[in-house]
């Protein structure tokens, strides 16, 4: 029974490790790419008072806690691949097809957000999502090509056939309590049992976000470029960092 009950549970935390196929051409146009290292926001919210009315209000004047997560609507399951050089430097993979003897950080996100725009001079938009994820981190160094990272599972068989080497880590973004900070596990090689583990985690963290003590802190989480850069398929966060912290200085 508890094989089953595992099984369903991966089908629902994972039912975005299948995307449909697209253009990469639509790659910065349709789908949200997970910033590496979330970043704090200090700007304006769409805040849902207790009275079910929305205002804009600053992050810093709302209470950081549960109270806070209904003006989260927007809750997304996503896959980042990002494909890292010799100096470590990433970029977005431009396919989840692996290539041989490369590495690659693949981020399987969940996320409770909202949406916040950031127009740029060249008239293009950047579309921020902020508020708090839940996040699997894969780290993998391929021996084999053809392996489908964007497929936890599909990553785990790869690692049992000697395909490839990792580690798995589970890491939750803009939430902290004492319960959710004894739930994270301590980062280890990527196998099948790890992925279980890493899994059993996500869904119990989910459990205790609307818990009474935990604290929410929004951060910018992922980002979508609407225009400008459209077909680009390696691109600098150090710029998305640079066009968040001009808008929060604004």
């Amino acid at each position: 029974m508890k094989k089953y009950l595992f099984f369903a549970s991966a089908l629902v935390l994972l039912s975005f490790g299948q995307p449909k196929a697209q253009a990469i051409s639509s790659l910065f146009t349709t789908e949200y790419t997970s910033i590496p290292i979330p970043q704090g926001y200090h700007g304006d919210l769409s805040y849902l008072g207790s009275d079910l009315k929305i205002t804009s209000k600053k992050t810093d004047e709302v209470d950081h806690n549960s109270t806070l997560l209904p003006s989260f609507p927007l809750v997304i399951s996503a896959v980042t691949i990002l494909q890292s050089d010799k100096s470590g430097v990433l970029s977005v993979a431009g396919q989840s097809i692996s290539a041989s003897n490369s590495n690659y950080v693949v981020i399987y996100d969940f996320t409770q957000t909202q949406q916040i725009t950031i127009p740029q001079k060249d008239g293009s938009n950047i579309s921020v999502l902020v508020g708090i994820a839940v996040r699997m981190i894969a780290k993998v160094h391929t021996k084999k090509s053809g392996i489908n990272l964007s497929n936890l599972f599909g990553i785990g068989l790869a690692a049992s056939q000697n395909k490839l080497v990792g580690s798995l880590e589970v890491k939750a973004f803009g939430m902290s309590s004492q319960k959710i900070n004894e739930i994270l596990p301590v980062p280890t090689d990527l196998s099948t049992g790890t992925i279980q583990t890493a899994l059993s985690a996500v869904a119990t963290i989910k459990s205790h976000i609307y818990d009474t003590d935990t604290k929410i802190t929004p951060l910018f989480i992922a980002f979508n470029v609407t225009a400008g850069e459209k077909g680009k398929i390696q691109f600098d966060f150090q710029h998305i960092y640079d066009q968040i912290n001009a808008m929060i200085k604004k």
